[in-house]
């Protein structure tokens, strides 16, 4: 019988044990899970990714956003929504479908109306924001030529004539 190939060359089953490369006991590859993504029960933190990725304009979207997840138990999804008028318009029932759709099974939906506490796709989206506009203020001031027309000439610079120069996503 042929010898074995070494353990690196081995590759692992589902049961921890290993399969020599091309061998007919190596299992298929696990399928993906559907929504890897989504938000698992009791998870709010993932909310602002997921929120971001559905599919969504108008105030749908606005809602998804804006919202907070308060809680996630059983497919059923509680979210907290900073103003009422992100209720209106069917937003909700949209938010609902495109949830349903991205997770791969119908969901619930409820709201509350009332500051946000936690993190929102928005909040990041502004952070994001900001940080690249206080990098683009800091380049501006580190600049050698701009440093040496404030300290020669007594120059200044309107902070808010600087933009970015990476566009915002």
């Amino acid at each position: 019988a042929p010898a074995a190939p070494p353990a690196a060359a081995r590759r692992p089953l589902t049961d921890g044990a290993t399969a020599a490369p091309g061998s007919a006991e190596a299992p298929a590859p696990a399928p993906t899970p559907l929504a890897t993504s989504a938000p698992s029960t009791g998870a709010p933190a993932e909310w602002p990714s997921v929120a971001a990725a559905l599919r969504l304009n108008g105030l749908a979207r606005e809602l998804a956003l804006r919202s907070e997840l308060v809680s996630c138990a059983d497919d059923h999804y509680v979210l907290r929504v900073p103003v009422k008028a992100l209720l209106e318009a069917g937003s909700e029932a949209r938010l609902r479908a495109a949830l349903a759709k991205h997770v791969g099974r119908p969901v619930r939906l409820s709201t509350q109306v009332g500051a946000t506490q936690g993190d929102t796709a928005a909040g990041r989206s502004e952070q994001a924001r900001a940080l690249r506009q206080r990098q683009a203020e800091d380049a501006i001031y580190a600049d050698p030529f701009v440093r040496e027309l404030i300290e020669n000439f007594g120059a200044t610079v309107d902070p808010r004539s600087i933009r970015p120069a990476t566009p915002e996503t």
